[in-house]
C-alpha cells in the first residue's frame, strides 16, 4: 500500500496526453507511479534548482522522466511533469 497520496498537475496531465504511449508503456508508466508512491526517494534525485524540492526520477525503462515534489507533512505527491528522457529534458 502507498505511503502517499497522488496529486497530478494540469500540466502532468496534458503532457501525459501528448505522448501517445502505447498499452504497454502505459502499464509499465501505472507501476513506476505506484512504486513513486511507496518508496520516493529510491533512484530520485533532487534538482538543485529548486532547492531539492523537485525531484526527478527516470521511469519505464529510461524513456521518461517524471518530475514530482514531495509534501512529507500531509503526505502528498504532486506529479508536474512527464517528458521523454533526453540530456534537455530537466531544463525544460
Amino acid at each position: 500500500m502507498a505511503e502517499y497520496r497522488d496529486e497530478y498537475a494540469i500540466t502532468f496531465e496534458k503532457a501525459l496526453s501528448e505522448l501517445n504511449l502505447d498499452k504497454k508503456m502505459k502499464e509499465m508508466l501505472k507501476k513506476a507511479i505506484s512504486f513513486i508512491l511507496e518508496k520516493p526517494y529510491v533512484k530520485a534525485e533532487g534538482l538543485e534548482e529548486y532547492n531539492n524540492k523537485l525531484f526527478r526520477k527516470n521511469v519505464c525503462a529510461g524513456r521518461l522522466r517524471v518530475f514530482y515534489g514531495i509534501n512529507q507533512a500531509q503526505k502528498i505527491i504532486r506529479f508536474h511533469i512527464i517528458k521523454f528522457k533526453n540530456k534537455n529534458t530537466y531544463k525544460t
